[in-house]
């Protein structure tokens, strides 16, 4: 958040639920519109289905930042690889999720089985190549997702998993899981860490949707060849960690103003 968007004004929080509840409206009227599309695209290709859900992103995007007055900087593309690769991403908030795969190359999520069962979106969502995860299956479930990751890897993906399992506030402490280090390791590739604080913009279990210009960092690839989990994890945790630091602002969060 910079100097700017903390000092301007923000407006009353009937015009902000008015500004949301517009951008829901497009959002759902987007997804019920081109769920058909975009199954069909998949059908013929990934490719061609992903072209029609950069569409249907691009409109959620462009509302947000014009309705919303909600923007964006991504910092440090020139750290990512060439796919197939490995991201562990803080997760805050609904709006990364939007956000990543315009930055990353032909993205998929590692996801909770039960959100393929939601109407339209969920449809699309288990359609384009989602590692789609029973949770709470503890160890079972890191072995799906090996094998689920080898299979995209061979297809030229970039796979990205949210290490802390579920949205987490800003300025919370971090609560990360070993499954992404453990799946590193044992495909030996590099895990490309991802910061950001759109939480402070898009929080979760909100509708309002806080005007400002959030931030995502894309550090460097670390290298995990001969290192265990938790030491992967680690490193993972200390950059991220140490990003979010600088780029959050725990007393100015507007969504904790009274």
């Amino acid at each position: 958040m910079n100097a700017a968007d903390t000092n301007r004004s923000i407006p009353a929080r009937p015009v902000l639920y008015v500004r949301a509840t517009i951008w829901w409206l497009i959002f759902a009227t987007s997804t019920v519109l081109l769920t058909i599309p975009v199954l069909i695209g998949l059908m013929v290709s990934y490719e061609t289905g992903f072209r029609v859900i950069h569409v249907w992103l691009g409109i959620n995007l462009w509302s947000l930042k014009h309705v919303c007055h909600v923007n964006w900087q991504v910092s440090g593309r020139e750290n990512l690889p060439p796919n197939p690769i490995l991201v562990l991403c803080k997760h805050q908030s609904t709006f990364e999720t939007l956000v990543l795969p315009t930055v990353l190359q032909s993205p998929v999520f590692v996801s909770k089985r039960e959100l393929a069962l939601v109407p339209f979106f969920g449809w699309c969502l288990a359609a384009a190549d989602t590692i789609l995860i029973r949770r709470g299956a503890g160890r079972s479930a890191i072995k799906q997702m090996e094998k689920q990751s080898v299979e995209r890897f061979a297809r030229e993906r970039c796979v990205i998993i949210f290490p802390e399992g579920t949205r987490r506030e800003p300025g919370a402490p971090p609560e990360y899981r070993i499954g992404g280090a453990v799946l590193a390791q044992r495909i030996n590739t590099p895990v490309v860490p991802i910061a950001h604080n759109f939480g402070e913009f898009w929080p979760r279990h909100s509708l309002i949707k806080w005007p400002g210009t959030a931030q995502m960092r894309i550090g460097p690839p670390i290298p995990v060849e001969g290192k265990k989990p938790d030491a992967i994890l680690e490193e993972v945790v200390a950059w991220i960690e140490q990003q979010q630091q600088e780029i959050t602002v725990v007393d100015r969060f507007p969504y904790k103003r009274k």
